[in-house]
């Protein structure tokens, strides 16, 4: 058994949810600390993966990526060997156990002719296998933006002014990665707060070659950041999904006040019956039908049609994880450059 998070890692990767490349120093002025301890701290955090950033193509450089939600059915065994196979696969950046016994995948593809051959590839070919597909038609809050409670609002903002500082260091326009830039995102989607000399020992560049493409790739805000959590470790272990009706009319209401709700981690429209899906973490599974009341009370056209529980995740934004939910420090990355290879 790991030890448990403490009020102080808790405190500190709060911080780096809201600004995660800030200097240690920077971060030790904000939570009254000292560089020092505060990179101990994370040191001992990520080697027992408990916690860790990583990096991913801002969704706004990849205009016509297709982002899907798959649910899969299947007998046991071959349920599992699929989940293997995916755990494997670059396009499938989520890897998710649901209760009444399927795989649901989060699948990340270049385009409709990507996905496609994802789905009638070797899936197609399996004996016993149903797949149903909801292609996302709009991303309305994501993973990254969901927050602990760990830090007073004065911390809060001053950490958002520092993230805001961090992230402006230049006018470069939103771009896409390059085939050159690569090797430096693939090591920050390993470790996204590693320095540029880091990043230079492990791809084998010169220091000065790997800061100033780094610092354009900083620049041009081609990749977005993320602190994420061994979730078992938190007071809401709970992953429960709730598949909506909702008219397109009454959405927008509905979503200004998802967005206060600290418990949403996800929210996205999906082409389907189900057009409206909603992710929380929670505490317990009782919590369960009280969130379903207050959605239920903001959206009085629509209707939750399922409801679906998490009982093991095995791969997080292309992250694997172990069985009681930290990060094993093996990953598939997603990153490649238009057009994708094929896997």
């Amino acid at each position: 058994m790991h030890q448990p998070l403490d009020e102080q890692d808790l405190a500190l990767i709060h911080a780096l949810q809201i600004c995660p490349r800030g200097s240690w120093s920077e971060l030790a002025s904000i939570l009254r600390s000292t560089p020092t301890t505060l990179a101990k701290r994370w040191a001992r955090l990520t080697e027992s993966g408990l916690a860790w950033i990583t990096a991913y193509p801002h969704p706004a450089t990849m205009p016509n990526h297709v982002v899907a939600l798959l649910e899969i059915e299947a007998p046991t065994p071959t349920l599992d060997h699929i989940a293997g196979l995916l755990t494997a696969e670059r396009r499938a950046v989520h890897v998710t156990y649901y209760a009444r016994g399927c795989l649901m995948i989060t699948v990340i593809a270049a385009s409709l002719e990507d996905f496609g051959q994802l789905l009638h590839g070797d899936l197609a070919t399996m004996s016993g296998v149903n797949t149903t597909s909801h292609i996302v038609t709009r991303s309305h809050v994501e993973a990254s933006r969901w927050r602990l409670n760990a830090l007073d609002p004065a911390e809060i903002e001053r950490l958002r002014r520092l993230n805001m500082s961090l992230s402006h260091l230049g006018t470069a326009a939103m771009r896409a990665l390059s085939p050159a830039e690569l090797p430096i995102a693939e090591a920050l989607v390993r470790d996204g707060r590693a320095s540029a000399k880091t990043v230079a020992e492990q791809i084998g560049k010169p220091d000065s070659t790997v800061r100033r493409h780094m610092g354009a790739l900083l620049r041009s805000r081609a990749l977005s950041f993320r602190c994420e959590i061994a979730q078992p470790m938190t007071r809401w272990p709970v992953t429960a999904t709730f598949w909506c009706r909702a008219p397109a009319a009454d959405r927008q209401d509905l979503l200004d006040q998802l967005r206060w709700e600290p418990r949403l981690r996800t929210c996205m429209s999906v082409a389907g019956r189900a057009n409206f899906v909603v992710t929380i973490w929670i505490e317990s599974i009782s919590e369960i039908l009280s969130f379903q009341e207050w959605l239920e009370a903001r959206m009085p056209a629509g209707e939750i049609l399922d409801t679906s529980i998490v009982v093991k995740a095995k791969k997080r934004m292309g992250w694997i994880l172990e069985p009681d939910g930290r990060a094993s420090g093996e990953i598939v990355p997603y990153l490649v450059t238009e057009p994708f290879a094929t896997s």
